[in-house]
């Protein structure tokens, strides 16, 4: 919690070896957040983390990490792959050898982006943390990015408002929400479908509920002041204390904008997602 605002609240959820898991939530929920605190860089009020002895974490923050002065390879050069191998990656990235001598501080943010997703993936992690790595990434360049994590071997956990990003790159899906923290299955698409359906079972269920307390209140009424009844009244009020109760969380309203294709602007969308990048 940060003062009286409550982020995570009995909230418990595992990440396993290979999974890729994009991670959802309203704004505020604590996605950031939840990342610095499996990335060491805050602290929970209470519980535990746990992890593997061979977890091997990377966090893509969204500050910067490097040292004004140093230059784009001399950055990689910490890495613990070699940087030869690196640039290669790095050309299909559009960092090419010119860009590459420039002072990081003196490229564009979608370069300064680029040498941040290339020092996170020459840390050879085994668990990725990316939170909203395809800012001020152009599209052929976001397609790299998503070819990449679609044949990455290791776990990954990633932010993003994308929704096709995340749907042709996650295998899993992490709700943040109202103080809790819900994985599920599959990918945002089927996510949205077993929300769907989670919802209007509770919903069923609730107002399963709503007559049962409707009918023990009626019964009350109408014979509460009856001797013969008063003591099956009585027992009837005390069940509505044991009664089952439902929370069901507000569902959050977005805006969605639909801006049409250009006439002609050289590749489709669907061109570029089937280039050979390799």
């Amino acid at each position: 919690a940060y003062s009286t605002k409550i982020l995570f609240d009995e909230a418990s959820f595992a990440i396993n070896e290979g999974e890729h898991v994009g991670v959802i939530g309203p704004n505020g929920a604590g996605k950031t957040t939840l990342f610095k605190v499996l990335a060491g860089l805050e602290e929970l009020d209470s519980g535990d983390f746990v992890k593997s002895r061979a977890l091997r974490l990377g966090y893509l923050a969204q500050h910067d990490n490097w040292s004004p002065e140093a230059s784009v390879e001399e950055y990689l050069s910490k890495c613990v792959t070699p940087i030869w191998e690196l640039k290669s990656f790095a050309r299909k990235m559009g960092l090419n050898e010119e860009v590459c001598t420039k002072p990081i501080m003196s490229v564009s943010g979608g370069y300064r982006m680029r040498c941040k997703l290339l020092y996170l993936i020459g840390q050879e992690p085994n668990l990725m943390l990316l939170d909203e790595p395809t800012n001020y990434l152009d599209l052929e360049t976001t397609l790299v990015l998503e070819h990449f994590l679609q044949g990455y071997e290791g776990a990954f956990m990633l932010i993003s408002h994308d929704r096709e990003f995340l749907r042709r790159t996650t295998d899993h899906i992490v709700e943040v929400e109202s103080g809790d923290i819900t994985k599920y299955n599959g990918n945002i698409d089927d996510y949205f479908e077993q929300k769907d359906l989670l919802r209007s079972q509770l919903e069923a269920r609730a107002m399963s509920l709503q007559d049962k307390r409707k009918e023990v209140l009626d019964f009350v009424a109408r014979f509460g002041a009856k001797a013969s009844k008063a003591k099956q009244a009585q027992s009837r009020l005390k069940s509505l204390d044991r009664m089952e109760t439902i929370e069901l969380k507000p569902i959050h309203v977005g805006a969605s904008i639909k801006i049409p294709p250009p006439a002609h602007a050289g590749k489709s969308i669907a061109e570029l997602r089937n280039v050979d990048i390799g």
